[in-house]
């Protein structure tokens, strides 16, 4: 009877333990089903910066270090799940109002995609001796980036 009580206290801990992780594992399961092509962007995005941050940094500054490294992507892993979730939430109480969700949505997810994503272009146009995205287009994105505003201001 002892070992019986036993078990069945060790499952309920052991339940109670990785009930969260479940939880949240299928939250993200059934987010990415519907958004993957946008996870998929903003993952490929950190992608592409990370190798470009690292190649940047081992051989153009010369400064890298692989604790520097490591830390700098654990971090921009950390803000973009956080923005991206907290834009979410923003969304979903905008879904009564279709029109302005849809607005919000694009341009929330934009500059969640953008923060990744203009950190490698950085790197790309220092590595390439400030020749490549053209400054203009770098200019663009980067006044996009303060002020959200997409008309021209020349």
């Amino acid at each position: 009877m002892k070992h019986m009580l036993f078990e069945i206290k060790t499952s309920a801990i052991v339940s109670f333990l990785l009930s969260p992780f479940v939880y949240l594992v299928n939250t993200w399961e059934l987010f990415y089903i519907s958004n993957n092509t946008y996870v998929e962007l903003v993952l490929g995005a950190i992608i592409v910066d990370y190798v470009m941050g690292s190649l940047y940094h081992f051989f153009w500054k010369r400064d890298f270090t692989l604790k520097k490294n490591i830390t700098g992507l654990m971090i921009k892993i950390i803000l973009v799940l956080a923005v991206a979730f907290l834009y979410e939430g923003l969304a979903y109480f905008l879904q009564d109002v279709s029109s302005v969700q849809s607005i919000t949505i694009g341009i929330l997810r934009l500059t969640v995609f953008l923060f990744p994503a203009l950190s490698a272009l950085w790197n790309v146009y220092e590595m390439s001796g400030k020749k490549f995205p053209p400054i203009g287009i770098m200019n663009k994105i980067t006044q996009f980036n303060k002020d959200l505003k997409i008309e021209d201001k020349s």
